[in-house]
C-alpha cells in the first residue's frame, strides 16, 4: 500500500501533485484533494473500490504474545509463551497465533512501528487518527479518525450502503471530531453472534409505511427548497446529502442484506468461530463485500488486552478465538478474490 501511494498517490499522479505545489498531503486542502481525485477518476474512467477492516485490540497486547515472540532472546525478554514456526522460514509467531502462522505468507507483519507515548489515550488516538491527542485526559477526538476521513473523501463503494461501520461500537477515538457527526460510524450496537441479531435504524418505524415515508420525503423537499434560498454556507446541501443517504438505507434492501450474517452457511460461521469475535469478523467481510468502505471491530468482546499480570492465562483465554477469526477472515477474503 505504501509503495502504491508513493507511486501514484492513489490515482493522483506525481506530476499532478507537483503542479498543485505539493510535496505530499501536508497542506492539501479538502477541495484540492477532491478535485484532484475527481480529475484522476475522470481520466482513468475508474473508481477505487478498496476497503479496510480495522481491528482494534483495545488495551494493546505486546508483540511477545502475538506476532513477534523473539524465540532466540533471553527468557526475561521472551515472556511466558512459546513460539511456533510459520509458513515463512525464520519467522515465528506466538503459540496462540497458530492458525495465522499457517497463512503467514498472506500477511504483512510490521515490526518496526513504534511511538514514544506510554498513555493508552494518546496512543489510541495516534493509531486511529494519525495524530497524538492534544490533551491526554480528553475522551473526545482532537482529529477525525481514519474511518471518518474515508467516509468524507471516498464515501461508500455502493449506493444504499453506509461508508463507515463500527462493530459493535465506535473505537476509543473512532469519531469524526470537527468533520461533524454526519461522518461518524454507523454502529451495529450489538455483536453479530447474538440470537436474532438485528441492526437498529435499518427498518421503518412501526406504523410508518412506504407511502407515508414518501410523503415525508416530498415534504422535506419543499422545506429544502426554501432553506437553500437563504443558505450561503452549504449546510443545506450537506443535510440534503445525508437525508438522501438515510432514505436509501431505510427504503432499500442493500444495507439490510449486508448486515444479515445469518444468511451465511453454518460451515463458514463455524470456521470463523461461534463467538462474538468470530461472527463480528464474518460480518465485516459481508459489509466490505457489499460496499462499505471502512469497517472497525472492537476486539475486546473477550475482555481487554491490557494484561498486566497472569498474561499466559489471559492469552490462553483470548488468543485462540482471535487467531481463528483472523485466519478465517484472511482466507475467506482471498478465496473470494477480495
Amino acid at each position: 500500500m505504501a509503495a502504491r501511494l508513493i507511486n501514484d498517490c492513489d490515482g493522483i499522479s506525481r506530476r499532478g501533485m507537483i503542479q498543485a505545489g505539493l510535496g505530499g498531503l501536508v497542506g492539501l486542502s479538502l477541495p484540492d484533494l477532491l478535485r484532484l481525485r475527481a480529475e484522476s477518476a475522470e481520466r482513468s474512467g475508474s473508481h477505487s473500490t478498496t476497503s479496510v477492516i480495522y481491528l482494534e485490540m483495545a488495551g494493546g497486547p505486546t508483540q511477545h504474545e502475538t506476532w513477534d515472540p523473539k524465540p532466540l532472546a533471553p527468557a526475561d525478554y521472551r515472556g511466558p509463551l512459546n513460539a511456533v514456526k510459520t509458513s515463512i522460514p525464520g519467522i515465528y509467531f506466538s503459540q496462540y497465533m497458530e492458525q495465522q502462522a499457517k497463512i503467514a505468507d498472506q500477511l504483512s507483519i510490521l515490526r518496526a512501528v513504534w511511538h514514544d507515548s506510554g498513555s493508552h489515550s494518546t496512543s489510541s488516538h495516534l493509531t486511529q487518527t494519525g495524530y497524538y491527542l492534544s490533551d491526554r485526559q480528553s475522551r473526545e477526538n482532537s482529529m477525525p479518525c481514519i474511518g471518518s476521513v474515508t467516509a468524507r473523501l471516498r464515501g461508500a463503494n455502493r449506493k444504499g450502503i453506509p461508508p463507515f461501520v463500527s462493530i459493535p461500537r465506535n473505537m476509543r477515538y473512532g469519531t469524526a471530531a470537527w468533520f461533524g457527526k454526519g461522518y461518524n460510524a454507523f454502529e451495529t450496537v450489538s455483536s453479530a453472534d447474538r440470537r436474532n441479531f438485528e441492526v437498529p435504524n435499518l427498518t421503518l418505524l412501526k406504523g410508518l409505511t412506504d407511502d407515508r415515508l414518501a410523503d415525508r420525503k416530498k415534504l422535506l423537499t419543499y422545506f429544502d427548497a426554501s432553506r437553500q434560498t437563504i443558505d450561503n454556507a452549504g449546510v443545506a446541501d450537506a443535510m440534503d446529502d445525508f437525508t438522501r443517504q438515510a432514505f436509501e438505507m431505510v427504503t432499500g434492501d442493500a444495507a439490510q442484506k449486508a448486515f444479515d450474517v445469518e444468511a451465511e452457511p453454518d460451515a463458514l460461521r463455524d470456521r470463523y468461530g461461534r463467538n462474538s469475535l468470530g461472527q463480528n469478523m464474518l460480518l465485516a467481510r459481508r459489509l466490505v463485500e457489499a460496499g462499505v468502505t471502512f469497517v472497525t471491530i472492537r476486539v475486546n468482546t473477550l475482555g481487554s488486552w491490557d494484561d498486566h499480570r497472569d498474561i499466559a492465562k489471559s492469552m490462553k483465554r483470548k488468543g485462540p478465538a482471535f487467531d481463528q477469526g483472523v485466519a478465517a477472515l484472511v482466507e475467506d477474503l482471498r478465496e473470494r478474490g477480495l
